[in-house]
């Protein structure tokens, strides 16, 4: 098959390339949008049996197709850039994400000419009408045989935004998760609300009536058999595994859905003023100033607010759970807000927020790319990546020693934990974050499979910023290691060559443990041994080195000591491009993948028999994804990242 061949048959929730569309509708109003219309859907099979959950399913699957309409579907009409849900939004949301059907600006035609470059989708004239099949046939395959319909029964009352909340839950309860779909005809709306019932009534399901906040909810319990298998029944089974009733009610201008129904008044509060609402917030606001605009789909998140579920949650991790959060906030902002965007060839996504405290890394161009192989499938650097790391040790030790919890009793509380901590540091021969600081910018590299090495070469790649230090505990570890081989560990090496100016220090260790633990017929997937290699490459200064260099496999090591600037990825033009594109190369960190050459060396290592109908059905949608790129920075107090991915005809 070659690379211009389409898949032979639908894959599910696609469009199949060829079908005859639904007849599109011409467009409503304004000459440079489409309106939401109902469609005439897809003849569907009538149920061969009633099945009492099939509705509950129905109504889940409607949510998330409707949750998940705006990734794609966001050309079929534009109008106002005001969002209609995030009025619902109480301010101390967790996370509230939203998507637009109507977009406005330009985003109708960016999205209409990037769907273009995938299998059926070449007439983006008819794009409304393939993306209405496409929702039907995900609601068809999970209906279990009911009618139901995303043109025939949701877009007749559906305005176009929905949003979905995360709210605090209860003290020590989880988050409530909300789903908000704004209405643009009550009485269609709560029509097709009376259907669903009438319909999962006469099946069986019987939905129970309620009244929360004056608002009528109707609950729907979850399938029966959906519990764990482990539990045998509902009674069983434990609270994070059992499935939770789905409630939904049709409020004035909204449709929602959620598992809590205390998260429905939650929402009518902030709607009504009894409560404030989300853009009344502070970190909101804050973070929301400056976002790109127009977007097809926006994201907000209170970092500061995830950390207080995380030590309501789980008190007894606090103690070591907060001292990674602290590093990690030391220059974050209390906020992210992020959108996404469409252009003619690629996607984009923003996010921003404004820095409370705490310096970040100072933007920089890489010193690393000249190091890396210009194969390389993916590569991910982060600047001061030494003094990070540190911190978090630092803290880890002294949350370690004030909780007592790396002791082994139920006594002795800091000292035991302080105790255990000189123990390893003495074992090791200096402190916990001296084996780290002395690390500048570092980068991980996966590499193209060789003839010799037909995996992925996996490294880390890091400045040095003393050589001195990092040599002697670098000796350190080796003699560490050295010392356990002696006590008769089979198998386990160490070997010390010289390769140019550097020494490369090589362990071997033995599979053996893991091929016998393995399960039953994929012994044979492990190697007889894994090598780990490591050398410093001599920058000519012992007080500001050059490079280290961590190698998974035999030679990953050396081939990196021998890396020409010439072959680099610095010096491959399509990395160079797809930085600048996204702010760089200025900057305090960066991601990127090349997605075609990852498809590449995936599929020369699939199975023989997986392969024809990966060529059939899932390689032609693979086929446009081009590159992916992400590029964070710090401009004032605002810090950015920006991710592009790339497409492009096969």
């Amino acid at each position: 098959m070659t690379d211009q061949e389409g898949p032979t048959g639908p894959v599910d929730g696609f469009p199949e390339p060829g079908a005859t569309p639904m007849a599109a509708e011409g467009p409503a109003g304004a000459s440079d949008g489409w309106s939401i219309a109902p469609q005439v859907p897809d003849q569907v099979p009538a149920p061969a049996s009633r099945r009492p959950w099939r509705w509950w399913i129905a109504i889940a699957v409607t949510v998330l197709v409707v949750a998940t309409a705006a990734a794609a579907a966001l050309v079929t009409t534009r109008g106002a850039a005001d969002s209609p849900t995030i009025a619902w939004v109480p301010a101390n949301a967790i996370v509230y994400a939203e998507g637009r059907l109507d977009v406005p600006g330009d985003q109708g035609a960016a999205l209409a000419s990037l769907l273009s470059n995938f299998p059926g989708f070449a007439d983006t004239s008819n794009l409304q009408s393939k993306l209405g099949q496409t929702w039907d046939r995900l609601l068809t395959a999970a209906g279990s045989g009911t009618t139901f319909s995303y043109t025939g029964d949701v877009a007749p009352w559906f305005q176009g935004t929905v949003g979905v909340a995360v709210l605090p839950g209860a003290a020590a309860a989880p988050p409530r998760v909300v789903v908000i779909a704004a209405v643009a005809d009550q009485a269609k709306a709560q029509a097709e609300l009376d259907k669903v019932v009438a319909e999962a009534k006469k099946s069986g399901a019987g939905p129970k009536e309620s009244t929360v906040s004056g608002a009528t909810v109707w609950t729907f319990a979850p399938p029966a058999g959906a519990d764990s298998s482990a539990s045998g029944s509902g009674s069983g089974s434990s609270a994070g595994t059992e499935p939770r009733d789905l409630s939904v009610a049709l409020l004035q201008g909204a449709f929602v859905a959620t598992s809590d129904p205390t998260a429905i008044t939650a929402v009518q509060e902030a709607k009504d003023g009894r409560a404030a609402a989300l853009p009344a917030s502070a970190p909101y606001r804050s973070a929301v100033s400056g976002a790109a605009s127009p977007a097809l789909a926006s994201l907000y998140v209170s970092t500061s607010a995830i950390q207080q579920e995380v030590r309501a949650l789980a008190p007894s991790a606090a103690p070591l759970a907060s001292p990674v959060a602290g590093c990690a906030t030391q220059a974050a902002p209390e906020a992210v807000y992020g959108t996404l965007r469409a252009e003619a060839d690629r996607l984009v996504v923003d996010l921003r927020g404004q820095l409370t405290n705490g310096t970040p890394a100072a933007p920089h161009d890489s010193t690393l790319v000249d190091h890396v192989p210009g194969t390389a499938l993916a590569y991910f650097e982060t600047h001061d990546a030494g003094r990070a790391l540190g911190c978090v040790v630092a803290q880890l030790k002294a949350a370690a020693s004030a909780s007592g919890s790396t002791g082994t009793g139920t006594s002795g509380g800091a000292a035991s934990g302080a105790d255990s901590i000189g123990q390893i540091e003495g074992l090791l021969g200096g402190s916990l974050e001296s084996f780290v600081s002395w690390m500048g910018d570092a980068g991980v590299i996966v590499d193209a499979p060789t003839s010799t090495q037909p995996l992925p070469r996996v490294a880390l790649i890091a400045t040095v910023t003393d050589q001195a230090l990092a040599t002697q505990r670098l000796e350190q570890l080796t003699s560490l290691v050295k010392m356990v081989g002696s006590m008769g560990v089979s198998g386990l090496t160490v070997t010390e060559t010289t390769h140019g100016s550097a020494t490369v220090t090589t362990i071997t260790l033995p599979t053996s443990g893991l091929a016998s633990a393995a399960p039953a017929g994929a012994s044979g997937a492990f190697p007889a041994s894994v090598t780990i290699g490591w050398a410093i490459a001599d920058g000519g200064d012992p007080k500001l080195g050059g490079r280290f260099i961590l190698g998974l496999g035999p030679d990953t090591v050396t081939s990196l000591l021998d890396q020409s600037t010439a072959q680099s990825l610095g010096a491959t033009p399509a990395f160079s491009q797809a930085l600048a594109s996204a702010g760089g190369p200025s900057t305090t960190g960066f991601a990127y993948v090349d997605l075609r050459a990852l498809r590449g060396a995936a599929e020369s290592a699939m199975p023989s028999s997986e392969r024809a109908n990966y060529d059939a059905n899932v390689k032609p949608y693979l086929l446009p994804f081009d590159r992916l790129v992400t590029v964070n920075g710090v401009s004032g107090s605002t810090m950015t990242s920006r991710t592009i991915v790339t497409v492009g005809k096969p």
